[in-house]
C-alpha cells in the first residue's frame, strides 16, 4: 500500500529551476538593454549640450565683435584658436580642449577639436567636432572683417 506522500519529485524542481531560469535571463536582458540606452541617451544629452553651450559662446563673441565694429583677428597655431579684437576674445586651448571668453571657462569633455577658416575676408568658418567623427560648423558675417588665417 502507498502512503499518501507530500512534496515534489526531484523531476519537478528540475524544471522548475531551468524555467525560472530562462525567465531570469530574459529579464536581465531587459534591464541590461534599458540601463545601456539609459547610458547612451544621457551621453548624447551631455554631448548636445556641450555643442549648445561652446556655440553660445561663440555666437556671443561674434555679437560683440559686430556690435563693436571693429576688424577680427583670427590666429590658429598648435596650442590654441584665438578670435578676437583688443575688447573680445574667444580662446581654444587645444591642450586642455577649453574655450575661453572673458571670465567664462568651458571644459570640453566631448568636443576635441575647434577650426576655423575666413572667407572673403568677411565670413568666419567655425568647425566643431568630437572624438567619435561628428562635426558641427556655422558661419558668422562680421560687420568689421577679419585678418588672419585663410584671408585674403
Amino acid at each position: 500500500m502507498l502512503k499518501n506522500r507530500k512534496g515534489f519529485t526531484l523531476t519537478e524542481l528540475l524544471v522548475t529551476i531551468a524555467v525560472s531560469g530562462i525567465f531570469f535571463a530574459m529579464i536581465g536582458s531587459i534591464i541590461y538593454s534599458l540601463i545601456s540606452s539609459y547610458g547612451n541617451a544621457e551621453r548624447a544629452a551631455e554631448r548636445n549640450g556641450e555643442f549648445k553651450a561652446a556655440w553660445a559662446m561663440i555666437e556671443a563673441t561674434a555679437e560683440e565683435l559686430n556690435a563693436s565694429g571693429a576688424k577680427a583677428s583670427v590666429t590658429m597655431d598648435e596650442v590654441s584658436v584665438v578670435i578676437g579684437n583688443g575688447e573680445t576674445v574667444l580662446t581654444y586651448d587645444r591642450a586642455a580642449t577649453a574655450l575661453t571668453k572673458g571670465e567664462n571657462r568651458l571644459h570640453m569633455k566631448y568636443i576635441q577639436g575647434l577650426e576655423v577658416s575666413v572667407l572673403d575676408g568677411r565670413v568666419l568658418i567655425i568647425t566643431l567636432s568630437d572624438g567619435a567623427g561628428g562635426k558641427e560648423s556655422r558661419a558668422y558675417n562680421l560687420f568689421g572683417g577679419v585678418t588672419g588665417e585663410d584671408s585674403e
